[in-house]
């Protein structure tokens, strides 16, 4: 996905069985770094995630590092090629982001 979630696994809504889940492009999400969120790694799942900075906020989604993983995941067992959803959410100023590291390891 060219996208991720942010959900607050704290809100009060979770125990209602509601979970607080907010849709961002990886273009909005990228922006955040640094500013008032942090990159982690998820070394079990192979993929980055933010930690707010303040409060529990978290975002969930892929970036060039672990989209490329998940090709080389798909090449290793020929599975014959991979998806993208929805491919303009990583444009940043006319340019694909990510894009470029899913066809260089797709090549």
């Amino acid at each position: 996905p060219f996208f991720g979630r942010s959900f607050d696994p704290e809100s009060p809504a979770n125990e209602a069985g509601y979970i607080d889940a907010t849709a961002g492009t990886y273009r909005e999400i990228r922006g955040l770094i640094g500013r008032g969120y942090q990159r982690r790694w998820d070394a079990k799942a192979q993929v980055p995630y933010l930690v707010a900075d303040q409060g529990s906020r978290l975002w969930s989604y892929d970036d060039a590092q672990s989209l490329g993983l998940k090709v080389e995941f798909a090449r290793r067992r020929s599975l014959g090629g991979v998806m993208i959803w929805e491919i303009t959410q990583d444009l940043v100023d006319g340019e694909h982001t990510l894009l470029p590291a899913v066809l260089e390891r797709l090549r």
